[in-house]
């Protein structure tokens, strides 16, 4: 049996495998150690649904001619959620008319489409903000999923829409095309550094919803830069494996990082401005400046 993955002829030996099913399982376990996640399969070009597993698991190996796989990295696998998000997206927006059956069709997949936005835009170098769930409820007050229409609610939700895509479109090009989105990240990173001792004196004075709206820019800025460094040497885009910031490698460097902005995530929720200007001062300021600087002399920047 000739077996291909992502249209590339692979030299896999069957050893006790006698089923499709145990093939299938020993191929995924196989890609899923180098990150890889199994999304079609076809046997002899008829295309089996991985999730009716009942339905060919004993299909006998030896009355296979051809077996073809696609996998996707997970960042692929983002890649292709995002464009379809955005796709959607698009959809209602050029429909744009809350009593038009289009509308109400599209919006009956409005849960799969909130699932597969948090999916694809929540990580580990990202605070919990759901764009998902806002993304929910505002199709729930558009009153259009029971037949209520409401004008004033579904015109939120296409102001909403227009903001969502605007993430969308940012973090799809941090996956496509990180070294510009990186170099152009960079001038905004130091302009939302040179503005953290602003945001002290505003908390300081009692200017809290002006300090506010710099914080979540700043929030905003740092994790960009850091899912970007991220990616860049996740995915091999540039070598990063040999750069170091204050002798910690980058890696490492960049997941201390991330904690920090989590804490200064958390410390916002909760109202606590000291240490809010305890970690912008000591911890994260410091560190995203050398980060900067390690990029800058590293050659990446």
């Amino acid at each position: 049996m000739e077996i291909r993955i992502n249209e590339e002829t692979v030299d896999i030996t069957l050893e006790d495998e006698q089923v499709l099913g145990d093939v299938v399982d020993g191929i995924q376990d196989w890609l899923a150690l180098n990150g890889y996640t199994v999304t079609a399969v076809r046997k002899d070009a008829e295309e089996i649904r991985l999730g009716a597993r009942l339905e060919w698991q004993d299909d006998p190996v030896d009355e296979i001619s051809k077996l073809e796989i696609t996998a996707l990295h997970p960042a692929d696998l983002i890649v292709e959620k995002l464009t379809a998000a955005i796709q959607y997206l698009d959809l209602i927006r050029e429909e744009g008319d809350p009593s038009s059956p289009v509308i109400a069709d599209l919006l009956k997949g409005a849960d799969d489409v909130s699932e597969m936005i948090d999916d694809a835009l929540l990580s580990r170098t990202s605070a919990s903000v759901s764009f998902g769930s806002r993304f929910k409820t505002l199709v729930h007050a558009t009153g259009i999923p029971v037949g209520e229409v409401s004008v004033e609610g579904f015109s939120e939700f296409l102001n909403y829409i227009g903001e969502l895509m605007a993430v969308l479109h940012s973090r799809l090009r941090e996956l496509t095309d990180p070294v510009n989105e990186l170099t152009a990240s960079a001038p905004l990173l130091r302009d939302v550094l040179e503005k953290t001792g602003d945001i002290a004196v505003l908390l300081q004075t009692g200017e809290d919803s002006k300090a506010l709206g710099y914080l979540i820019r700043f929030l905003e800025v740092s994790q960009k830069m850091l899912r970007l460094v991220h990616n860049l040497g996740q995915h091999a885009v540039i070598d990063l494996s040999t750069l170091t910031v204050d002798g910690t490698p980058i890696e490492e460097f960049t997941a201390e990082l991330n904690v920090h902005l989590l804490e200064l995530s958390q410390a916002m929720e909760a109202g606590d401005t000291v240490l809010i200007g305890d970690l912008l001062e000591y911890e994260i300021a410091p560190r995203l400046s050398a980060l900067l600087s390690t990029l800058e002399t590293g050659g990446v920047l």
